[in-house]
């Protein structure tokens, strides 16, 4: 047997400041349109977070078989705890102080029986505490703490048809504890929170090495549900995050990636997935953007706010794809290499909610590196470029004030050098 233990303990503090919608002024400070902008702004939006003393304590001991037979085991548990305070200045309530803190811990076993040269099967389960709680110096808040246990499992199972192809299934049984989000507290609204999710998931596959062993193929299906889904209403008109819990989300596809070694000295790969999202539940309703900035395409009830039943997830592309390719020169002392990649993202809707102007599709970005690696020195040195194409990507919006957009980084180049101590 082998036993393993994994100890660590973290420490940090920091802050964040914006002007939150990219725009100043706004109708509330003065009616004069020439004070404010871009944009119709209704209200400035400048705030700053501060993250006061976080501490984080974790430790994990497992016990593992160590021997060549035909069962193989490991048992362990795992043990968390954390505390933080943020403080919140520019809303509201000004400042807003509040503190988090979460214990859980966990027992958990696992066991692969090798029926035959061909053929095994893995079986694991887990039992999970989790307990949370939430204070402010926020009057008429009262201290909020929530506690859940669940067990979880999976079982799974692989057959190797050929020397060089193998099959593979697995279902599994997951949890993820519940969760309060203080945010709305700097707005003079009460914390929310979320109750826990489960979620069944079902996945099978075929991995296989071909052509002599220079092409890798994978390829998988998948289903899931989750029940009681955890959401994150963010912005409306409030700039805050309100967790709530969705009746049901269901999510399917497929994923397929390669590695091609086409010679010696090149290489080429990537991967394509499809994933379909959407939401099961009748009754949820969200707040749609603020003050009508948006153009809403979901049914919404008597108060204006949409319903999500049938919605993508948020932030969940439909389709990714992934390409790469490698070329390496040997010289005297290591070898030049040459390293390119492209990615592409299919529609992605960026809210609960659906719009005319908050999705994205078709987005992409494209990297270039050229090193050089010495093998005698252990060091590698380049030249790389990120976003070489310089595409103004869109990677999540504000809603509650204006129509806002953030995009990713400009086209960079730079330098490293990386070396080893082996």
């Amino acid at each position: 047997m082998t036993l393993t233990s994994i100890s660590s303990y973290e420490t940090a503090s920091g802050f964040s400041q914006g002007d939150i919608d990219g725009g100043y002024g706004g109708l509330f400070v003065n009616p004069d349109p020439d004070t404010y902008g871009p944009g119709v702004i209704m209200f400035p939006s400048a705030t700053r977070d501060e993250l006061r003393d976080l501490e984080q304590l974790t430790q994990e001991i497992r016990l593992a078989s160590d021997t060549s037979d035909a069962f193989s085991w490991q048992v362990g548990g795992f043990y968390f705890d954390s505390t933080f305070g943020v403080n919140t200045v520019g809303g509201v309530v000004n400042p807003a102080f509040v503190f988090h803190g979460n214990t859980s811990w966990a027992l958990f076993g696992q066991g692969t029986y090798q029926l035959d040269e061909k053929w095994n099967v893995t079986a694991g389960i887990r039992y999970t505490d989790d307990e949370k709680t939430f204070s402010t110096t926020v009057p008429d808040n009262a201290p909020i703490k929530v506690a859940d246990d669940q067990i979880s499992w999976e079982l799974s199972t692989n057959y190797r048809l050929t020397d060089k192809t193998s099959l593979f299934a697995r279902i599994a049984d997951g949890f993820r504890a519940q969760s309060i989000q203080g945010r709305n507290v700097a707005f003079a609204e009460p914390a929310t929170v979320a109750d826990a999710e489960t979620i069944m998931s079902y996945e099978f596959g075929v991995k296989s090495d071909l052509l002599n062993n220079t092409l890798r193929l994978n390829a998988a299906v998948f289903y899931y549900t989750i029940d009681d889904m955890q959401i994150s209403v963010i912005g409306g008109e409030l700039n805050g995050n309100t967790l709530d819990n969705a009746d049901k989300g269901v999510g399917y596809g497929f994923e397929t990636d390669f590695d091609y070694r086409v010679l010696p000295n090149l290489s080429i790969g990537g991967g394509f997935s499809y994933n379909k999202t959407e939401f099961k539940d009748n009754n949820t309703v969200v707040g749609g953007c603020g003050f009508g900035n948006c153009t809403i395409l979901d049914p919404v009830n008597a108060d204006g706010k949409p319903y999500i039943d049938g919605n993508p997830f948020a932030q969940a592309p439909e389709t990714i794809l992934t390409l790469n390719a490698r070329y390496d020169y040997p010289v005297a002392t290591g070898e030049i290499y040459v390293y390119t990649d492209f990615a592409l993202q299919g529609k992605t809707n960026l809210f609960l909610y659906e719009s005319a102007e908050f999705n994205t599709k078709n987005q992409h970005e494209a990297g270039l590196r050229v090193a050089y690696i010495n093998y005698d020195g252990n060091y590698e040195v380049g030249v790389f470029g990120r976003n070489i194409t310089d595409q103004d990507n869109v990677k999540g919006a504000v809603d509650f004030n204006n129509l806002t957009g953030f995009v990713n980084e400009p086209r960079t180049f730079g330098v490293d050098f990386k070396i080893s101590f082996y």
